[in-house]
């Protein structure tokens, strides 16, 4: 084989080569944003539906009845709660 053809031969693997390189680099590139916005976007969705689920299943305030002493001497008041346990308790 002539000279001439190996140079054309090489110059052409190495432009192919070349370009291959260029078009799997340009690919994985859009692959990759692609998938980093698609995880952004599902990320979004799932904070978005879990604050609407928690605002649909508030937890309702408890009301707790309880039982005081309102001591009145003269002029002034002490209160004071009754005991979980013991003899006065509720």
């Amino acid at each position: 084989m002539p000279p001439q053809v190996k140079q054309q031969i090489n110059e052409l693997a190495g432009s192919l080569t070349h370009l291959k390189w260029q078009t799997l680099l340009s690919n994985f590139v859009d692959r990759l944003a692609t998938i980093i916005f698609a995880t952004v976007i599902f990320l979004v969705i799932l904070w978005i539906g879990r604050l609407v689920i928690n605002s649909f299943f508030k937890k309702t305030r408890r009301i707790e009845e309880r039982t005081v002493f309102l001591l009145f001497h003269r002029d002034k008041v002490a209160l004071r709660r009754r005991p979980g346990r013991g003899l006065l308790a509720g």
